[in-house]
């Protein structure tokens, strides 16, 4: 889309990239211009179908390093307060400590229920 828009300066010409590309271009990416060996593993370079077995397994992995990024090693103080908040109204170390006794209590009592209903009886 050309010509002025909300963020631009008067005397600058907006030019949005995005519509300059065809969505289905992106979409395909470089899968035209490699030969089939180079898009995937030899093993699964042997039919389309397997390639795009290999495109999804790629993406789910990216999905997984993002949300392990994101949760995971983006977990910093403001991410713990908002986390406690949500749990607890009035967080301290006593009542955390108090819900993680209950918490593990808890968990103890049903591996235990579950192990004794199911151990084989003599």
């Amino acid at each position: 889309m050309l010509g002025p828009k909300s963020g631009c300066l008067a005397h600058w010409l907006c030019v949005d990239p995005t519509t300059a590309i065809s969505r289905e271009r992106i979409d395909r990416g470089m899968s035209d211009i490699l030969p089939r060996t180079s898009r995937a593993p030899l093993l699964f370079s042997q039919s389309e179908q397997l390639i795009n077995i290999w495109k999804t397994v790629k993406h789910n992995r990216d999905a997984v390093n993002k949300a392990w990024n994101r949760s995971i090693l983006a977990y910093g103080p403001d991410l713990q307060k908002s986390l406690t908040t949500l749990c607890m109204v009035n967080s301290n170390w006593q009542r955390m400590t108090m819900a993680l006794l209950i918490a593990s209590s808890v968990v103890l009592l049903m591996t235990s229920a579950l192990l004794l209903m199911h151990s084989p009886r003599n």
